[in-house]
């Protein structure tokens, strides 16, 4: 039997920013919240898609309802489809499908991804083999587009997906390591390895830079001499917490790739709540420092906190709140990043020629 899917971390993450009521609605309804709002709240969605189940019933059309990751199933019943029609075509606003498309449909020729018009922005129409980057970043597109970020997966503080990117093409010696997420079965220390020797080229580390940890003190070291403005945000990483964001990364992929694996053994754990990202297994910083700052707000801990200007969280030893009761609590709705429209970030080229007619893949 399954656990819970690694999305209900994110679709909680979105309710308590989207807040909404439940809805009464027919087919009839003209929505008068946004999108997001709407399906912000479960039952708001399950609802939907009872309604469009007993309407495509009805109409005759098929339908099938996915588990978790609902982009898989989409692209590969449209890859299933792709050999019985002249040509496919996917219909949707999440760029993740594009992605997906070229990451498991590079050889299909008659799938396509029509992404519609919104507001002054014109519709799309791309093809698998639309990707205009080097030929070993599509072979890993999945890896780039997990790693820099999903709705699984943390993003990393101001860089965007063109620099995983270009760090790839830059570096052909990491190939290989990034070769290891696809594989069904790997070591986790070697990709454990294989994710720190990728971020250390991406931060532009040196030869002495052989670990985060020592890569994070030499960028420290040096922000103290040679920045007037210090922000702790622009530092990589620690080892520990790159560690757990490898493993959801390789969870993801393989994911994609429909190999199922047991996340609680790759960075997650169970909770009340279902399954909740591991985010470090190390304390934030030594225990003789953690002992020297603690806070005696009577507040809930904002602006003026001693923690928060230290950078960490209210902890058991703050006098009132007891890193319990305050708003400098550590949360997890903070590592996602809910932005789909990073198309920009990749180098795609649009389909402008005609093609026949297509089937939709719903």
């Amino acid at each position: 039997m399954r656990l819970a899917g690694t999305k209900t971390s994110e679709r909680a993450r979105r309710s308590r920013k989207n807040q909404s009521p439940e809805f009464t609605f027919d087919e009839t309804t003209t929505p008068k919240v946004s999108q997001e709002k709407f399906l912000a709240r479960d039952q708001n969605k399950n609802n939907l898609i009872q309604m469009l189940r007993r309407y495509f019933a009805n109409t005759g059309i098929k339908e099938e309802q996915a588990f978790e990751d609902a982009d898989t199933l989409i692209v590969t019943t449209a890859i299933k489809e792709a050999s019985l029609h002249d040509s496919v075509e996917i219909v949707g606003e999440d760029i993740d499908l594009l992605v997906l498309i070229c990451g498991l449909a590079m050889e299909k020729k008659n799938i396509f991804f029509h992404k519609p018009a919104k507001g002054k922005t014109p519709a799309k129409v791309y093809s698998p083999n639309c990707f205009k980057h080097d030929k070993s970043v599509l072979e890993n597109i999945l890896f780039i587009h997990a790693f820099s970020g999903c709705d699984t997966t943390s993003s990393f503080y101001n860089i965007g997906k063109s620099k995983f990117i270009s760090t790839l093409e830059k570096n052909p010696n990491l190939r290989s390591s990034v070769e290891l997420f696809k594989q069904e079965k790997v070591d986790p220390e070697m990709l454990a390895c294989a994710g720190n020797l990728f971020l250390i080229a991406l931060y532009g580390g040196r030869k002495e830079d052989t670990t985060m940890d020592i890569l994070r003190l030499h960028r420290f070291a040096k922000s103290m001499t040679t920045s007037k403005t210090n922000n702790l945000s622009l530092l990589p990483p620690t080892e520990s917490a790159v560690r757990q964001h490898v493993f959801w990364t390789y969870l993801q992929v393989q994911t994609w790739l429909g190999i199922f694996k047991d996340p609680q053994e790759w960075g997650w754990r169970q909770t009340n709540n279902g399954l909740e990202p591991i985010c470090t297994t190390a304390a934030p910083a030594p225990p003789e420092l953690l002992k020297l700052i603690s806070c005696k707000c009577k507040g809930k801990c904002g602006a003026a906190c001693g923690c928060r200007k230290a950078g960490i969280h209210c902890s058991v030893i703050c006098l009132h709140c007891s890193g319990q009761t305050c708003d400098n609590v550590a949360r997890v709705e903070i590592l996602f990043n809910d932005d789909h429209d990073d198309d920009d970030d990749y180098d795609f080229s649009t389909v402008t020629t005609s093609f026949p007619a297509i089937e939709e893949v719903s």
